[in-house]
């Protein structure tokens, strides 16, 4: 099983989601259906979002609505490293 999850990050890390570069919008469009994807196939509502430059990935998951609910956000895109530092 624990391969499967090395292969599905490895698949991921090597979408090239450069947000500081238009060159790679593709890629970021790419990387933000990937991410739709592995949502959806988990089970969770998914929405990509368009209207604001970068896709923003949305994911919900409903268990119970009298239960606290918990907000995850992170970024899928990266910026490449500054070589002088």
């Amino acid at each position: 099983m624990i391969k499967h999850y090395y292969k599905l990050l490895k698949d991921f890390l090597s979408i090239k989601s450069i947000s500081t570069d238009c060159g790679f919008f593709g890629e970021i469009k790419k990387a933000s259906s990937w991410l739709a994807d592995q949502f959806e196939t988990h089970g969770l509502h998914t929405q990509v979002v368009h209207e604001f430059g970068n896709p923003i990935v949305l994911a919900k998951y409903d268990v119970d609505p009298d239960l606290p609910t918990c907000l995850i956000y992170g970024h899928y895109d990266v910026v490449f490293a500054d070589k002088s530092e």
